[in-house]
């Protein structure tokens, strides 16, 4: 068995594959509770020991010095581990994508890894042949197109590093009227490659909430990626896209590259920043099959998909903690708030999850597959969240520009879910909402303690 590790940056996270299947994913600040947490992921590492054995070899996602590879060997020789490699950066992004994407693993793709800063690399573009992997171009840091959309997020008042997705979500409310001082000032777009200029995030300081800063640099950042993707296209032939780093976890961007390019496929695993690098490096040396995002903690499974329907319908806000917790930042039923939509469950769910200042955020829907398309527009269908559909009805809660952070679902990827959703679709409810089960500031929940002590669920109930 092989353990992948990402760690000491952000997100940190392991990954367990047997050269079969992925045996187990999850990040640290499941178990630590803090959230992002970049500590060596001691108990994560404790909990696969525990429950799957002691791994032959890890594998690290970045390349280190000597001293920092000594202090790592340490800590894995001290659990038992004694084979110990380091991979680059940008190539643990590249593999999370390349060995799991939905297509043949052996099938030629372009690859694109886009992330803050990774080995001095923050962009990589390159190809797939089926057995290897070769990088076609690169821009260095501070060229990063993390590092600039990390800055606005700063700079209209959310946390870097942190609250990215709330800057994604605060562009569908504004105009890109700042876009054109962006190209000007900040970051220099060519037809195919793009500089940030020198020192720009340095006096960019720390604001207040402005949608039309927000939907700018949206706008600047879809423009580049459109652009480095139809270079890619060109440059490789591929029709599919194996894509990473933590700015792939921009799902409103992600489908502007679906529907801006010649790229028919793009894939993007769940965890695409960090965490994901865990996966990677695993899967660099032990290619597994992909079977779907349920890989952490599992809780059991003592939820009665029918019992739960009926709540809804009855119009209760359902916490579910059941089955193994989802991999990655985004809750996919087996640790959600679900509720039938409504004003008042809308007001809830803020309340019980500490958004009175967030109200502005539309809830995310899920529904059948068998559905989707009666109710939106869908460029790809995605089970992870990773790509945005358009909504044909304004009653299903989409953002101003029409998009909707659709999870779609059918009896092959989550059946308990299925069930339930079937259950709510046959007495007029085809669409629900599905959101993140955690208290503000914590992570998503992992065990039914962590539920019991952090939500503050029954005061709204």
């Amino acid at each position: 068995m092989f353990l992948g590790i990402s760690a000491l940056h952000h997100d940190s996270a392991v990954c367990l594959v047997d050269g079969q299947k992925i045996l187990f994913a999850s990040g640290e600040e499941r178990f630590s509770r803090v959230k992002n947490d970049s500590r060596w992921p001691t108990r994560a590492i404790d909990h696969v020991i525990k429950h799957y054995g002691t791994p032959t070899d890890a594998v690290f996602y970045d390349e280190l010095n000597f001293r920092k590879r000594y202090e790592i060997k340490r800590k894995l020789r001290k659990v038992g581990i004694n084979n110990h490699w380091f991979v680059p950066h940008h190539n643990s992004h590249a593999y999370s994508a390349i060995i799991t994407a939905p297509w043949v693993c052996d099938t030629p793709c372009g690859v694109m890894v886009v992330d803050t800063i990774g080995g001095k690399k923050a962009t990589s573009l390159g190809y797939w042949d089926g057995k290897n992997l070769q990088w076609l171009k690169t821009f260095p840091y501070p060229n990063s197109l993390g590092l600039f959309y990390s800055s606005i997020t700063r700079l209209i008042g959310f946390n870097s590093n942190v609250d990215e997705s709330k800057t994604m979500s605060a562009a569908a409310f504004g105009t890109p009227k700042w876009q054109e001082y962006m190209e000007k000032y900040l970051i220099d777009i060519e037809k195919d490659n793009y500089t940030c200029l020198k020192d720009f995030e340095r006096g960019l300081g720390y604001g207040v909430l402005d949608w039309d800063i927000a939907s700018s640099a949206q706008a600047v950042l879809e423009k580049i990626l459109i652009n480095l993707a139809n270079w890619l296209q060109k440059e490789t032939g591929c029709t599919k896209l194996a894509y990473a780093g933590g700015v792939a976890l921009n799902c409103v961007a992600n489908t502007k590259i679906l529907q801006n390019t010649n790229f028919d496929q793009v894939w993007v695993q769940p965890a695409a920043g960090d965490a994901g690098g865990a996966m990677g490096s695993a899967l660099q040396f032990v290619p597994a099959k992909w079977e779907n995002a349920y890989l952490g903690y599992d809780a059991g499974d003592t939820l009665d998909p029918v019992e739960v329907a009926l709540k809804l319908i009855r119009g209760h806000i359902v916490p579910v903690v059941r089955g193994k917790a989802e991999w990655g930042p985004r809750a996919l039923g087996n640790r959600s708030f679900l509720a039938i939509p409504s004003k008042i469950n809308s007001i809830r769910l803020h309340d019980i999850k500490g958004r009175q200042n967030d109200r502005w955020r539309p809830w995310a829907p899920i529904c059948l597959s068998s559905v989707a398309k009666d109710n939106f527009d869908i460029v790809q269908p995605s089970y992870e969240m990773m790509f945005v559909a358009y909504s044909k009805n304004r009653k299903w809660f989409p953002y101003p520009d029409k998009t909707a952070r659709l999870q779609v679902v059918d009896s092959t990827n989550n059946k308990w879910l299925s069930e339930v959703l079937k259950i709510t679709t046959e007495n007029g409810h085809p669409i629900l909402i599905n959101t993140s089960l955690n208290a503000k500031g914590k992570p998503i929940v992992n065990t039914h303690e962590d539920f019991t002590k952090e939500v503050n669920y029954e005061k709204y109930i």
